[in-house]
C-alpha cells in the first residue's frame, strides 16, 4: 500500500509515481505498425493511448488526494500500531481446505497503523477480478467477502476496530489500488504482462466504484453496534 513506506512519505510517494509516468509518456514515440516492437521494449504507447494515459493519470491523481485527505480527515496518525505484515494477499499464504497454514513473505514487515494490513488484505481477498482482459473485469467487490475478512479480524482479542477505522477502509483500498498500479506501470509501461493503458483503466473503475459505495462501511458499522 501507499502508507507501507510510512507516513512520512505518504505526500511524496503516490505524486513522484504519477509525474514518472506522465513523463515517461510524453517521450515515448510510437512506432509504425511496420515496425517489429523488440520483445524488451516495454514502454510503448501509441499516440491515442498516450492522451488516454494522460487523462486517467490526472484523475487517479486527483481521487488518490482526495482518499489520502479523507485518511487523514479521520485521525490516521494517532490510530492503533502493531507489526504489520504490508503484503497481506494469498499469493503469501499457504492454504489447507480452507484454513491458512502458512504466512510467508516479511521483508516489507514493520510496524505500522494496523489498518493498513486490514484494508490491503480486504482488497486483496474481496475484489473480482478475471483473465487478462481487464476490460471485462467487474467494478465492484464480493461484499460478502469482505464483510467476512473484517468481522473475522475483530474476532482476535484486543483487535477490535474502532468506527473511524472502519471507515477509512474503502479509502485506503483507493490509496492501494492506485499507487501499486501506477508505480509498476510508470517503471515498466505494463502490470505484470498485462498493457498498461488497460490496467489503468480497470483501476479507474474500481477506484470510482469504491467512492460511490461507502454503505460497505454503514453495514460493518451497524454490525458492531449489534
Amino acid at each position: 500500500m501507499a502508507r507501507n513506506a510510512g507516513q512520512s512519505d505518504l505526500q511524496h510517494a503516490l505524486p513522484v509515481g504519477i509525474e514518472r509516468l506522465a513523463n515517461r509518456v510524453s517521450e515515448i514515440t510510437p512506432k509504425s505498425s511496420s515496425e517489429e516492437r523488440c520483445p524488451n521494449d516495454r514502454q510503448i504507447f501509441s499516440a491515442d493511448e498516450r492522451r488516454s494515459v494522460n487523462q486517467i493519470i490526472r484523475s487517479l491523481h486527483a481521487i488518490y488526494k482526495n482518499a489520502a485527505n479523507n485518511v487523514d480527515a479521520l485521525g490516521f496518525s494517532a490510530w492503533p500500531t502493531q507489526i504489520v505484515h504490508c503484503d497481506w494477499h494469498p499469493g503469501n499464504m499457504l492454504f489447507h481446505e480452507s484454513r491458512v497454514t502458512t504466512v510467508m513473505d516479511f521483508d516489507a514487515a514493520r510496524i505500522e497503523q494496523r489498518i493498513i494490513d486490514v484494508a490491503n488484505g480486504t482488497l486483496q481477498f474481496s475484489m473480482l477480478t478475471g483473465g487478462e482482459d481487464t476490460s471485462t473485469w467487474p467494478d465492484g467487490m464480493d461484499s460478502s467477502r469482505y464483510r467476512c475478512f473484517v468481522r473475522a479480524y475483530d474476532q482476535v482479542g484486543g483487535c477490535v476496530l474502532t468506527r473511524a477505522e472502519i471507515r477509512a477502509l474503502p479509502w485506503l483500498m483507493i490509496e492501494a489500488l492506485i499507487a501499486e498500479a501506477v508505480i509498476l506501470i510508470a517503471a515498466t509501461g505494463l502490470f505484470a504482462q498485462i498493457n498498461g493503458l488497460g490496467f489503468l483503466e480497470m483501476i479507474e473503475r474500481k477506484v470510482r466504484w469504491l467512492q460511490k459505495h461507502q454503505q460497505l462501511t454503514q453495514v460493518l458499522e451497524e454490525a458492531e453496534e449489534q
